[in-house]
Parts: C-alpha cells; structure tokens; sequence
C-alpha cells in the first residue's frame, strides 16, 4: 500500500481539494478528520467535527481512540486499498495517523500551496475564521446521519477544463458546527506548558531540581514548540541516559495533554548533587 500526505494548515481549503487531489493521484481511498472516505461514502470512523471541543477533535483525527482505530484498519485491509491519501495540518500530524493505522511510511507529500492559489488559501482561512464553516469531502446525503443538528449545504466539485470531458470529481459538503463557537477558543499559555513539564521531569528521582522553563514558538504552534530548561541531577546517574528519557517523556507528556506538536527539547544539566534526598 502506498501513502500520500495531503499537509496544510488548518482552514487552507484541504478538504475542499481532498477529492480532486486523491483523483489525480490515483488514491483509492482518502482518510480525512477521522473518516474513511472511498467514492464519496463514510466507509468508516467519526467525523472529528462532531466533536464537542478542538482538544477531543484533534484526538479523534489522529485516531488516539484503539477501537476507532481498528475500525478504519479493518475497513482498509477488506477493501484491500493500494493507495490511500492521507490529510494533517503537518507532516507530523499525518504520522502520527500513518503510525496509528499501522500503515506504510509515506512515500509521497502533497501540500496545498502544490494544489491552490494563495488567493484560495487566505479566501478558504477567512471563511473559516469568519463564518465558522468547514468542509467534509463527501455529499450531503452521506453525511447527514453524521452531523443530525448542524446546517450542511452541499457543492459539487468539477473539473472545467475546456475541450476535455468533464470528470466528476464527487461532492462535498459545508458544515457549520455550533460547538467549537460556543465554547469559544482554546487558550494554552506558557505558563500551563511549563507546569506540565515541571512535573513530568520530578517524576525521575534522578532529577532534582529543575529551573528557567522556556517555550517557544507559542505563537506559532505549527512550527512545532521549542523547550528549554535546566535542571540538576543526583551524583552517580547516567546523564545522558536520564536526560534522553526526560526529553522523550516531555515530549509525549506536553503533546498528549496540549495537542500541540513538541519539536526541540533541550535540556542543560546545570548541577549535580551529592547525598541529596529524593
């Protein structure tokens, strides 16, 4: 089975393209916001946009939920898929579905710029941040079992190429949710990332003390944050082995709990202590 991943932002117009992009790339199969998607039908999953906040909808894109999981690998080995295309807001994000799903590595990245104008990309973001709509690539019909109290219109997506037959590249669907607007944003602040790797670091006896904690890229998550802190460890540790284990734990631990994506965590050993007690 061969992986393509299909990387933008969120609110860049992926969805929108998701048809037309696996059609031109010969995908038998598109997996989207936790669903299945084979010629314009659920084939299985849940829609992460159903979801009642962005915290449990990001979990659910990604699969982190086992039986979810099984589910879409299940409905992927029957319908025996030799190509499948994969959507994330980063290379990241669509590895951690690649890994979940027990799929092959990608082979192949595809990313909106490669497949929109910019003028697309900044109407796709304000129409998403203005009017609150979001675009699931499969027909009204399809998906309203799925969404039963949200407004969804649906819109046809054709290639207009003159002299060239028209192929018809499915429909897809625009959904207003009402949740995430009612419960307004999600703010996670330096400060919150900070405790979480505070006490994720005390855990090790091996640590004792830990100090100057500083997160970076707060501002800009989808670069991946950056941690830097110093911290003291007990005489007699293997440093380098206590600090590789610390660094993996962070790295899970902030990432589980804030959904965003860690990429640097540096630690600096800044003292030792001799007959200290933990």
């Amino acid at each position: 089975m061969e992986v393509i991943a299909f990387i933008g932002p969120t609110g860049t117009g992926k969805s929108h393209r998701a048809s037309k992009v696996a059609h031109d790339c010969g995908a038998d199969v598109l997996i989207d916001d936790g669903i299945l998607i084979k010629d314009n039908r659920i084939i299985a999953g849940s829609s992460a946009k159903y979801e009642a906040n962005k915290i449990r909808s990001v979990k659910k894109a990604i699969f982190i939920d086992e039986e979810h999981a099984q589910q879409v690998r299940d409905a992927l080995q029957q319908l025996n898929v030799s190509k499948v295309l994969v959507l994330g807001t980063s290379r990241n994000m669509v590895d951690r579905i690649v890994h979940a799903l027990q799929l092959p590595p990608v082979s192949k990245v595809i990313r909106i710029q490669d497949v929109s104008t910019p003028a697309a990309i900044m109407k796709a973001r304000e129409t998403r941040l203005t009017q609150n709509k979001h675009i699931v690539p499969v027909p009204k019909i399809e998906l309203q079992p799925h969404f039963p109290n949200f407004m969804i219109d649906p819109m046809r997506l054709f290639n207009k190429t003159p002299r060239q037959p028209r192929y018809h590249f499915g429909e897809v669907s625009v959904v207003r949710p009402n949740r995430f607007s009612v419960f307004g944003k999600l703010i996670i602040t330096e400060r919150a990332v900070a405790m979480i790797v505070r006490e994720e670091l005390l855990k090790d006896p091996a640590l004792v003390a830990v100090s100057r904690i500083t997160v970076k890229n707060m501002e800009n998550p989808e670069r991946g944050l950056v941690l830097k802190l110093n911290v003291t460890v007990r005489y007699g540790v293997n440093i380098p082995e206590v600090v590789h284990a610390a660094q993996d734990r962070i790295k899970t631990q902030v990432e589980y709990m804030t959904w965003m994506t860690v990429s640097d965590v540096n630690i600096y050993v800044q003292g030792i202590v001799v007959n200290q007690k933990i």
